[in-house]
């Protein structure tokens, strides 16, 4: 709690809201911000900050609810679901490794092969600036919806059978690449109009 505010009541004040507001509610979500936060600093802009919490609270849920949201409407190039008969589910939508289009060198990642069967386009670039632990959100997605085998224990790990066993839907791989973007989307439209942080030292 080193942020320090001009106006400190109206931190205080923000405590008869219900949940306490702490500065990870405020800057957890905009990594930008944190090497200007020390101690020491003064933030002099009191009315700007009801705009940062807003901002915590709205990526706060849009996370917690990634789940739910819309799934962004990628173009299929090939296999779209909704104008394909789909006689087998779990063959049509199984993944193995989703790749970018393009080559080692230069990848085009506004295009991804999910799987022989399906080929989206259009992916917004945008996309890829949201980085979870040095990685963009989607890549995270895409290491993690595929069929692996570890080299130590032998386990497989089948991304698959979790959407089958689990969720009890074999697009789910599918759906939740295109609800990461959305997400991704909506987390730098709200991290772009966060107020420009001023702060001067004491």
């Amino acid at each position: 709690d080193a942020l320090v505010f001009k106006n400190g009541h109206v931190y205080e004040n923000a405590k008869v809201f219900g949940n306490a507001i702490t500065c990870g509610h405020i800057y957890g979500h905009a990594r930008l911000y944190d090497n200007a936060i020390v101690a020491g600093h003064v933030y002099d802009h009191a009315e700007d900050f009801w705009k940062f919490v807003n901002a915590g609270r709205k990526l706060g849920h849009l996370h917690v609810n990634y789940e739910d949201v819309e799934p962004y409407p990628v173009t299929f190039k090939k296999g779209n679901p909704k104008l394909t008969d789909i006689s087998n589910p779990e063959k049509f939508y199984y993944v193995t490794e989703m790749k970018f289009a393009g080559n080692s060198k230069e990848k085009d990642k506004s295009t991804v092969f999910y799987n022989s069967n399906i080929i989206m386009t259009d992916i917004p670039l945008e996309t890829y600036k949201y980085i979870v632990n040095g990685k963009p959100a989607l890549e995270w997605v895409m290491g993690r919806q595929c069929v692996k085998t570890d080299k130590k224990s032998g386990i497989v790990n089948d991304a698959n059978r979790y959407a089958v066993e689990t969720i009890g839907n074999p697009a789910y791989p599918l759906e939740l690449f295109q609800r990461v973007i959305t997400v991704s989307l909506e987390t730098m439209k709200i991290v772009k109009n966060l107020p420009k942080l001023e702060i001067r030292e004491t």
